[in-house]
């Protein structure tokens, strides 16, 4: 490598092979890292990202899948990791595609979708708006994903929506009782507003431990 890069591992547990690696490479592990690397599958990638975004600066995050992990975000593995090590330094980033959520007057990123659900199983209802026109009134069902196009392959498909493939962003109904149309794909400069009519909650990229409880 042309210069000294340091690391930061984000994964569940510990990640001795890959320290071992960066070790015997000479790469420093350090909290305040020039990239992260997220070493899992993609829950622990989307974790990672969070972290980068938190950071007083964005950090490029570069994600390592674990054997056992299976992920679409996290699509190399340690072999392939060690052959790119000499050209570590001079990484490319590529930008994606978030979704930016005002809950209560506070704001978190979401990289994959955002899902308003009941707080227990059961039916909610609620309206969609879409640019400060009513789109859907009084939907009843199980609630409302808002995905990116990297979001499309996960619980939106999951649901029954489509895989994006362009910058747009998809609005998928989970399981409601009276609306035909399940799905739209809308431009990501638009604006939806998600209004609860019962109790529901508001989950940003399966993040349990950030989910924010609504009122009607």
């Amino acid at each position: 490598m042309e210069k000294n890069i340091k690391v930061k591992i984000v994964c569940k547990t510990t990640a001795p092979e890959l320290e071992t690696i960066l070790s015997d490479n000479n790469i420093e592990i350090s909290d305040s890292p020039d990239i992260i690397i997220a070493y899992g599958g993609d829950g622990t990638a989307l974790h990672a990202i969070n972290i980068s975004n938190k950071a007083d600066k964005t950090i490029p995050v570069l994600a390592i899948r674990t054997p056992e992990s299976l992920g679409f975000i996290s699509d190399i593995d340690l072999e392939q990791f060690k052959s790119a090590i000499p050209s570590l330094a001079n990484y490319k980033t590529k930008n994606i595609t978030t979704l930016e959520v005002s809950i209560n007057n506070k704001t978190q990123l979401a990289v994959n979708d955002i899902n308003l659900s009941g707080t227990i199983p059961r039916s909610i209802k609620f309206n969609i708006y879409h640019n400060s026109t009513m789109l859907l009134k009084k939907v009843i069902g199980d609630g409302v994903i808002i995905a990116t196009p990297l979001g499309s392959t996960a619980y939106n498909l999951s649901a029954g929506g489509p895989i994006l493939m362009t910058n747009n962003i998809c609005l998928t109904l989970n399981n409601p009782h009276s609306h035909k149309k399940h799905s739209y794909v809308l431009p990501i400069s638009d604006t939806i507003i998600l209004e609860a009519l019962t109790t529901a909650e508001i989950v940003c990229d399966g993040r349990a431990q950030d989910k924010i409880d609504l009122q009607p």
